[in-house]
């Protein structure tokens, strides 16, 4: 498809889900796209930006079949808006232009052949989920960046990125930014002046940090161990087992339990569960009578079949992807469980042989995507829940 090369702009929806579309050859002319022009033509392969393109709307590209994109030598180009190639799955070159600014919220979502990135000197900031749920494996920012801040859940779950030197001038890293995220070391520059809580909460191969900023990561939950602040390396976590237990991070050992195959955390009268011992994978599990709540990611990707829950009398709460991924589990029964009012976000999602569940009547919220991706058939659910 060619344009006349007095076009300035392409509306709103102009080729919205035109599925033939095979090639585009946009004209030098071009300044503007509008929101949703060419979304889902799956037929398009290639994309090149005309280097006077200055404004790409919302969602423009977004489940398309794009497998390249690239931009004019002398692109004016300074932001990519908002969701622009979000769920673009056969992406997998992008070479963005030196002019670019901004990197906007949702851009490369779910890009999940796209297995390599390099952010120009002149990009400032990354917008939130940027790159969450990506294929990225190599983050590569060019020598002089100007990057300044990182989005909440920029890079979350892109599994596979193993490789990343965050640049000196960083200041801020928001909130799950690397979350679940593959790599074995870090170094902080000095310019960092705040990371927020779980940055990089879910990073169990991080193994090492260097961290040369002045941000005390003591004081931050980053599921991979506790951290001097300074230049220096990872201090050792405070227990030692035969198996990696990052969940553990800052609990003394002193008030780690082994009971059964579950590690609790235990404070006066409060058990908390914390992991099941990796070494055993157990089947079959009973929690602990006394069990409060059950950290998020806990048993997450484990072997569990069943889960007793008939002598949780004190049990309150589920946190955030505590069993997500146990594909053995077939059915879960919280009735015995007069204390329990809460699932957090996607608590048991992605347990695809999952099918009854029965929910405590004291049951109050179920967050988001709870039992998403599971087989779910039944479900018992209490009239005097919300």
């Amino acid at each position: 498809m060619s344009f006349p090369e007095t076009l300035t702009h392409i509306g709103d929806y102009a080729f919205y889900n035109c599925r033939d579309i095979s090639t585009l050859d946009l004209p030098d002319s071009l300044e503007s796209i509008g929101v949703h022009a060419f979304h889902g033509c799956k037929a398009l392969t290639s994309l090149e930006f005309p280097a006077n393109v200055t404004s790409i709307g919302r969602e423009v590209f977004s489940n398309s079949g794009v497998q390249t994109v690239t931009f004019a030598e002398g692109s004016k180009l300074t932001e990519i808006g908002e969701y622009v190639f979000q769920d673009g799955h056969s992406i997998n070159s992008v070479l963005l232009p030196e002019s670019v600014t901004a990197i906007g919220a949702y851009v490369f979502r779910d890009c999940q052949s796209l297995t390599e990135i390099t952010i120009p000197a002149s990009v400032q900031t990354i917008g939130e989920y940027a790159f969450c749920d990506s294929g990225v494996q190599m983050l590569t920012f060019v020598e002089n960046s100007k990057l300044t801040a990182l989005g909440d859940y920029a890079f979350a779950n892109a599994n596979s990125l193993t490789r990343i030197e965050l640049p000196e001038g960083l200041q801020n890293i928001g909130q799950w930014a690397f979350l679940d995220c593959a790599m074995p070391s870090l170094t902080i520059p000095a310019s960092v002046e705040s990371i927020s809580v779980s940055s990089f909460g879910g990073c169990f191969a991080l193994s090492e940090i260097y961290n040369y900023s002045n941000v005390d990561l003591t004081d931050l939950s980053l599921d991979t161990g506790s951290f001097e602040s300074g230049l220096g390396n990872l201090v050792p976590k405070t227990l030692y087992t035969a198996t990696e237990l990052s969940q553990l991070a800052e609990k003394p050992a002193s008030k780690v339990q082994e009971i059964g195959n579950v590690f609790y955390y235990v404070d006066g009268e409060d058990y908390i569960a914390l992991t099941i011992s990796s070494s055993i994978q157990p089947l079959d599990i009973v929690l602990d009578y006394r069990t409060i709540y059950i950290e998020r990611s806990a048993f997450a990707d484990s072997n569990l079949q069943t889960i007793d829950f008939s002598l949780c009398k004190s049990l309150e709460y589920i946190e955030q992807r505590a069993f997500s991924r146990c594909d053995g589990l077939t059915e879960l029964d919280f009735s015995e469980c007069d204390s329990f009012r809460r699932f957090y976000d996607d608590a048991f999602s992605g347990c695809s042989n999952l099918t009854s569940v029965i929910l405590a009547e004291s049951t109050t919220v179920i967050c988001r995507g709870v039992f998403s991706s599971t087989s779910l058939e039944s479900l018992i659910f209490p009239t005097n829940s919300d």
